[in-house]
């Protein structure tokens, strides 16, 4: 799962969400890349069989409103939650091989 920049969620692919969620350019991928610094990386999220899971996220990367010094999720063009469809291994480039989007919530 990733926060990306966007709040739209447009099927299919839900790339109108835009890229992650960052603090700076040029963006570095991964919570265990000592160069980090995409604020939008959050740990990854496994779904039961039966299709459903339960979550309960926390991330120091990012704020709600702006001021705090974070990326703002509720800034002027929103934020969603993405997920993909295969873990991310918190390292590689660009978004740790964790394939394609596959379901979308906008923040609000």
């Amino acid at each position: 799962m990733h926060f990306h920049e966007k709040a739209a969620c447009d099927a299919p692919k839900f790339t109108s969400a835009g890229p992650h969620v960052h603090a700076s350019t040029p963006v570095v991928h991964g919570l265990l890349n000592a160069n980090a610094n995409d604020a939008g990386d959050l740990t990854n999220v496994f779904v039961g069989p039966d299709g459903t899971a339960t979550v309960e996220l926390f991330s120091p990367l990012v704020s709600l409103k702006a001021g705090k010094g974070k990326p703002a999720l509720l800034d002027a063009d929103g934020s969603s939650l993405v997920i993909h469809a295969h873990p991310d291994d918190y390292q590689s480039q660009p978004i740790g091989g964790a394939g394609d989007r596959v379901a979308c919530a906008v923040i609000k």
